[in-house]
């Protein structure tokens, strides 16, 4: 039963990871980016804005899910 919890909680650590960096990805149109940077590029770029704080937080807490419930299970199977 306890290693079906970690189980559990290693995919949801995964989906809330997912979830925060597909909120924090950009998806424009390719002619905004590093491309507007090329020397031949006749458009101005405007700064670019980082990804909002609470999809950096959601990345940060799907890698510790992630990361304690799969080190539970190794150590946990280690020590039998």
């Amino acid at each position: 039963m306890h290693r079906i919890v970690l189980a559990l909680v290693t995919v949801a650590g995964v989906v809330t990871a997912g979830i925060g960096l597909w909120f924090s990805t950009d998806r424009r149109p390719a002619s905004f980016g590093w491309t507007a940077y090329s020397p031949l590029s006749s458009t101005a770029h405007p700064f670019a804005v980082g990804p909002p704080w609470w999809s950096l937080a959601l990345i940060a807490i799907g890698c510790l899910a992630v990361g304690s419930a799969v080190t539970t299970l190794v150590t946990r199977r280690r020590n039998r």
